[in-house]
């Protein structure tokens, strides 16, 4: 278990890839509520490893529009809401 903490608050990154060992996307991790995250923009990529998205991982990160996640990626609640992730 870790505690929540701000990962890169306030930072300006496009086009995202997580490879190598990540495996997990921590609950609230880029959570956007209070517009720490405004900077996140384009596209989401995550490598094949990843095997999970908790819960508003990505909340309300309106600037992501693409996303290119392994089919076998477990999403947490509301982990997209607020962005254009529309799963097929």
């Amino acid at each position: 278990y870790f505690d929540t903490i701000d990962i890169f608050p306030y930072a300006h990154f496009k086009d995202i890839t997580f490879g190598g060992k990540v495996t997990t996307i921590a609950e609230d991790a880029f959570n956007n509520t209070n517009g720490k995250y405004d900077g996140i923009q384009g596209s989401l990529t995550l490598k094949d490893n990843a095997e999970y998205i908790w819960a508003r991982a990505f909340y309300n990160c309106g600037g992501l529009e693409t996303f290119n996640l392994p089919s076998n990626t477990v999403i947490g609640s509301e982990a997209f809401t607020g962005t254009k992730y529309n799963p097929q």
